[in-house]
C-alpha cells in the first residue's frame, strides 16, 4: 500500500510541473529595463517591461520547444518620445548556421551573436499565422527573407513618457535548440529609409527611364520588300 501511495504521489508531482519550466527569459549584458517579468501559460509567453531609458534591450531566450505566442506589456518610463521599436533575432555566432548572415554584422549586435538567416529554424514564426498587432502602433514591417535577417518593426504611432503599450507576435525556435536573443531598440528602423533627397534621386531616375522608352517607341522602322 505504501509503494501505490509514493507511485501516485509521483504521478500528482510530475503532473504538477508546468510542461514550460524549462524556458527561460533573463536580461543580457546592459539594459534599459528598471522591472522585468515574464510568465508562460501553455504556449503564451507574457513579457512585462518598464523602460528607463532608451538603451538597447537584449533578453536571452533558452527552452523554447515549438511555436509560441508572445505578447510584450511595455511601460516607456525613459522620459523620452518613442516613434518607433524594433524587435530582431540574434542566434550565437558558429552555430553552424551562419553561411547566409552578413559578413559585417549591424552594430548593435553583440559580440558573440550574429543576426538570423532563413536556413537555422528561428523566426517570428514565419508563415504560422499569429497576429502581429500592438495596441499603439498600426504597422509592422517584417523582414524574414531578404537581407539573412529576421526582424520586426512596429511604427506608426508615438509613445510618450509614461505611455503603456503591447505588442504580440509568434516565435519558432531553433533548429539545434539553442538560445537566443530577442533584441529590442527604439526610435531606429532595422533598415534605412531614403532620405528625401534619396527619394528625389530615385524618380529622376524612373523618370529618365520611362522617357527613353517613350522616345524608342517612337521611331518609324522602314522595311524594304
Amino acid at each position: 500500500m505504501k509503494i501505490a501511495k509514493f507511485a501516485i504521489a509521483g504521478v500528482i508531482a510530475a503532473l504538477s510541473v508546468p510542461a514550460s519550466a524549462a524556458i527561460t527569459i533573463t536580461q543580457f549584458g546592459s539594459t534599459s529595463l528598471g522591472a522585468f517579468s515574464y510568465s508562460v501559460s501553455g504556449t503564451t509567453i507574457t513579457i512585462n517591461e518598464t523602460w528607463t531609458n532608451s538603451n538597447n534591450v537584449f533578453l536571452r531566450i533558452s527552452g523554447l520547444d515549438g511555436r509560441y505566442t508572445v505578447i510584450k506589456n511595455i511601460v516607456n518610463n525613459s522620459g523620452n518620445t518613442w516613434t518607433s521599436i524594433a524587435n530582431e533575432l540574434l542566434d550565437q555566432a558558429g552555430d553552424g548556421n551562419d553561411g547566409s548572415d552578413p559578413a559585417v554584422q549591424p552594430a548593435f549586435v553583440p559580440v558573440g551573436w550574429s543576426t538570423s538567416n532563413d536556413n537555422d529554424g528561428l523566426s517570428f514564426a514565419q508563415g504560422g499565422g499569429i497576429p502581429r498587432t500592438s495596441t499603439l502602433f498600426p504597422t509592422v514591417v517584417a523582414d524574414e527573407n531578404t537581407d539573412a535577417r529576421d526582424f520586426l518593426d512596429f511604427i506608426g504611432a508615438t509613445a510618450n513618457p509614461g505611455a503603456s503599450f503591447s505588442i504580440q507576435f509568434g516565435l519558432d525556435p531553433l533548429s539545434n535548440g539553442g538560445d537566443f536573443l530577442l533584441s529590442q531598440r527604439v526610435n531606429v528602423r532595422s533598415t534605412a529609409v531614403p532620405e528625401p533627397t534619396t527619394w528625389a534621386m530615385l524618380l529622376f531616375g524612373f523618370g529618365a527611364i520611362g522617357a527613353a522608352m517613350r522616345r524608342q517607341s517612337k521611331v518609324v522602322r522602314v522595311s524594304f520588300n
